[in-house]
């Protein structure tokens, strides 16, 4: 793979497993990296399936401007430091509502999330298992969580047991394929969007706003919600510690996020 530095003009990276390390931490050699690239004219859009909040409360110390950031996996795009919500796109009351059944009847353990918020019918002992990647308490509302009012950015399902996991997802996607999205963002989480959600998608809006060909964008991920930028970016990248799915995916593997391994990557490819 031949890259040239002025091909490049956007930077679409992912956070867990990718940028951050492994203690949810941004090393500094990383910082000053991004800021040299960030002075340099490159357009940054970090892509994350975190929510907005989470995501913000970590990218606002590396002092990047108001810059669009990518979260729920590509259905919430919004600027890091006024806050304004640039798009939404999430599941309508009325299909979330049917999901839901589902998940109760099953029993699944599943939160939603809306407007920023997460939400959940009761408190339950797996939310340990994600509450390093919130700032705000879960909201738990009984009965009416099985009937949502708004728009549902996301939900997830937690499974431990990875049969299961499967079968759940299979089972969703069989029961609504066309109407929702489905990947897995770690082991035991099942993200569910509406159809056509990605952060390829979110990604590519926005860089057909800053006139940015793919051909013109390298990409950085870790796991299978990363797959579609991956495949979208002209020059994509994945972590030593990537999975599988998404090192077939990418032009090339580098360095761990442990090793920083995106900003290593970074400043080669932009002679930093």
């Amino acid at each position: 793979m031949r890259l040239m530095t002025k091909d490049i003009k956007m930077l679409a990276i992912d956070l867990d497993g990718t940028l951050l390390h492994d203690d949810m931490s941004i090393s500094p050699f990383t910082a000053d990296i991004l800021k040299k690239a960030w002075t340099k004219g490159i357009r940054i859009v970090f892509a994350t399936g975190r929510m907005f909040c989470s995501a913000r409360a970590k990218l606002l110390p590396l002092q990047l401007g108001d810059i669009p950031v990518v979260c729920y996996t590509g259905a919430w795009t919004a600027r890091l430091e006024s806050q304004q919500v640039i798009s939404q796109d999430g599941i309508s009351p009325e299909l979330a509502g049917e999901i839901l059944a589902f998940a109760r009847d099953r029993e699944w353990k599943v939160q939603t999330f809306i407007n920023d918020y997460a939400y959940m019918a009761q408190p339950d002992p797996l939310e340990q298992e994600y509450s390093q990647y919130r700032i705000r308490k879960t909201i738990y509302t009984g009965e009416d969580f099985y009937h949502p009012a708004e728009t549902v950015t996301r939900m997830i399902i937690v499974e431990k047991n990875l049969q299961k996991r499967d079968n759940i997802r299979k089972f969703l996607e069989d029961r609504f394929q066309d109407r929702i999205s489905i990947v897995y963002p770690e082991r035991i989480f099942i993200d569910i969007h509406k159809a056509g959600v990605s952060k390829a998608n979110a990604i590519g809006v926005l860089a057909a706003r800053w006139g940015i060909r793919p051909e013109q964008i390298a990409a950085f991920g870790n796991t299978e919600n990363d797959i579609s930028m991956l495949r979208y970016a002209g020059h994509s990248f994945a972590v030593a510690n990537a999975e599988p799915v998404a090192k077939e995916a990418a032009d090339k593997t580098i360095g761990s996020n442990n090793e920083d391994g995106v900003a290593h990557a970074i400043a080669t490819i932009l002679k930093l």
